[in-house]
């Protein structure tokens, strides 16, 4: 029962999107400058029908996938257009590593202070932020610490990014986040990574189907979603009763993300 209404759900919202016309309001040579830059073939604007995935179970997992503005890259997405409007990025920051604090009973902004950046170590410079945010997600999905390791090289290599990738160094960043977020070390290594896509997927099945009731177009990105600028006020409401209503009371700090062409002067 419970499978059968996700997939109805789903279809119906599939369905309900194929109502819209979503672009990218810039020439093709500049797509495909971008899209050459990122190492990237082509975007298909045709596949706007999402899939949920699993893991194992369904009780793990479940995330949205499959959409074309999912696989574009970063710098892309300030350019979406929604029937012609421009449109913006709200972002849940830092969502997985709030959840886990959240599993712990505990509240990050009390704990740390609302500008505590959880991504950053003092005496770490501040291009290794994107690293340091891998290795966070690396030491919830590992089983063991090895297991990390591996998963921190790999994203290494895959990324084409200039940090060492020995052991040595990569420990010492192991260590350095796991004194940062001594509340939750107990959590590390513990393979709950799938759960907590699981509660983030339950949290963006509730914002799609709250903001469908509404008539309001929203494109999913795991932890953040874009809508017409318009309708941000409405996205934003949405977004925090998601938390409230699924019983999490670390609500994550939400993040403007404006469109590239959008007005921002307005409130």
């Amino acid at each position: 029962e419970e499978t059968s209404e996700m997939r109805q759900s789903l279809a119906a919202y599939n369905k309900f999107l194929k109502g819209f016309v979503i672009e990218i309001s810039r020439s093709e040579e500049e797509v495909a400058q971008i899209l050459i830059r990122k190492k990237k073939t082509h975007v298909n604007f045709y596949c706007t029908a999402m899939h949920r995935v699993f893991n194992e179970d369904f009780d793990q997992g479940g995330r949205f996938y499959g959409a074309w503005w999912q696989g574009i890259p970063k710098e892309l997405r300030p350019y979406i257009t929604i029937d012609g409007e421009t449109t913006s990025e709200l972002d849940y920051g830092s969502q997985h590593l709030r959840l886990l604090y959240a599993d712990n009973q505990d509240e990050y902004r009390w704990l740390k202070g609302v500008d505590d950046d959880p991504y950053s170590i003092p005496g770490v410079a501040d291009d290794e932020r994107k690293l340091l945010k891998k290795i966070l997600l690396a030491l919830v999905n590992a089983p063991d610490r090895l297991k990390a390791v591996q998963a921190i090289r790999e994203e290494i290599i895959k990324n084409n990014w200039d940090f060492p990738k020995d052991n040595a160094f990569i420990n010492s960043r192991i260590d350095a986040l796991l004194a940062k977020h001594s509340e939750i070390e107990d959590l590390a290594f513990s393979g709950k990574g799938i759960k907590l896509q699981r509660k983030d997927a339950l949290i963006t099945e509730y914002v799609l189907k709250h903001m469908q009731a509404k008539g309001i177009p929203v494109l999913p990105i795991h932890d953040s979603f874009i809508t017409p600028d318009r309708f941000l006020p409405d996205l934003y409401a949405i977004m925090i009763e998601a938390y409230r209503m699924e019983g999490i009371s670390s609500i994550p700090h939400i993040k403007l993300i404006a469109g590239a062409d959008s007005d921002t002067s307005q409130t």
